[in-house]
């Protein structure tokens, strides 16, 4: 029998262990859950035990290293699912403990992935916020990028948040032209990937630009937008995210 483990965030970081191990035994996951602002979740209401605690907490133990959770993905680390699947439902968590409808402190739900109202026994599944991310070319293979304002350092595909009654293409044709001034055709599903930043589940399509205009860039979400070849591409996300597989046509 295994000894059971989990993850322990600080805030918006991973913590490791000096070894460079991202789980961490059952006896440290309790000692951090008795540190003041922690949050602790577990089976069956998340994927994997887990604690959250405050950016401004001690480290639970000496030695920890703290990381971005992404650091998981760029090593193809195959604890990366797990605790992505832990830091959503610790962030959904954190904004849902009380119920919606009476204001009692939820519970764990004793067999399901979610939390339960003692007082009037709604049910609530952790929310995942779906997402597009779009790869869109023009008739001389020149790919569409941006820079985010969130993430200046680096370029990446155009992607946004579906809206209600949207479809993951409406989305994608609604997001490019809105971010670029672009109208796309010919959109292909590639893929998904979770990405609980904060709890998206991200969908990765394809699409043409058959007649470009001159770009127009939404100032409010963008830095700027650019096209590049395919053989000349800018800095990127790192190995192992979807937008990285995206733009290098790997196995989503």
């Amino acid at each position: 029998m295994t000894t059971p483990s989990g993850f322990i965030f600080l805030g918006s970081t991973l913590l490791l262990a000096p070894d460079g191990a991202p789980r961490h035994p059952a006896d440290l996951l309790a000692t951090a859950a008795t540190l003041p602002g922690a949050l602790a979740v577990a089976p069956p209401a998340s994927p994997t035990p887990a604690v959250l605690l405050p950016e401004t907490s001690p480290l639970p133990a000496p030695g920890l290293v703290p990381v971005r959770p992404q650091t998981l993905v760029a090593s193809a680390s195959p604890d990366a699912t797990a605790a992505f699947g832990a830091l959503a439902v610790l962030r959904w968590r954190e904004n849902h403990r009380y119920c919606g409808a009476c204001r009692a402190p939820l519970d764990p739900h004793p067999t399901e992935p979610a939390y339960r109202c003692p007082a009037c026994s709604r049910v609530y599944y952790p929310q995942l916020s779906p997402a597009v991310i779009v790869r869109v070319t023009r008739p001389d293979g020149a790919i569409l990028l941006a820079r985010h304002l969130r993430n200046p350092d680096r370029w990446s595909c155009i992607a946004g948040f579906l809206s209600p009654g949207e479809t993951a293409a409406d989305a994608a044709r609604r997001e490019v032209l809105e971010e670029t001034g672009q109208a796309v055709t010919n959109l292909r599903h590639l893929g998904t990937a979770p990405w609980p930043f904060p709890a998206s589940f991200m969908i990765a399509l394809s699409a043409d630009c058959p007649s470009p205009v001159p770009l127009r860039v939404q100032t409010t979400e963008l830095l700027e937008a650019a096209w590049f070849p395919p053989d000349a591409l800018p800095p990127l996300p790192p190995p192992g995210s979807l937008a990285h597989r995206l733009l290098h046509h790997l196995p989503l």
